[in-house]
């Protein structure tokens, strides 16, 4: 069986570990395949991948399907599997909108977490060059 290689996209060409990863505490999901419905714990969540803990020992390229309650289905193929855990890269980069869902729903869900997290607040922040309520077309460097 011949290997795919999958090319980087290009902001992680420099290093793919650039990508912040988020820990989880074991969120509940659907792994699927050609060939398995695979329940997994999602361990932790980036813009460009994800790692779970499975009893499968998946393939090197194998292309998966993860499916969490509440929200879409996020394609990816695998990219190593060791010692009861799968790393898999999403096949487009996860949205910053959807990624920090699941991050703050890991957080609620969470039950060590939940009475640490009271009222959580989205606060817009500015990005860097711009003063506050002006559009990016606006915006001269």
């Amino acid at each position: 069986m011949e290997r795919k290689h999958y090319p980087a996209w290009p902001e992680e060409q420099e290093d793919r570990r650039n990508s912040s990863r988020f820990k989880l505490g074991e969120v509940e999901a659907i792994m699927l395949s050609d060939i398995f419905v695979d329940p997994v714990q999602l361990l932790n969540v980036g813009r460009l991948g994800f790692s779970v803990r499975s009893f499968i020992c998946y393939p090197s390229g194998k292309a998966v399907t993860l499916k969490i309650e509440g929200f879409s289905q996020m394609k990816g193929h695998v990219v190593w599997c060791a010692r009861g855990q799968v790393g898999v890269r999403f096949d487009e980069p996860l949205d910053e909108a959807v990624l920090l869902n699941l991050i703050l729903g890991a957080t609620l869900q969470h039950p060590a977490r939940k009475d640490k997290v009271q009222d959580v607040q989205l606060v817009p922040v500015p990005l860097p060059g711009r003063r506050r309520g002006q559009r990016a077309a606006e915006h001269q460097p």
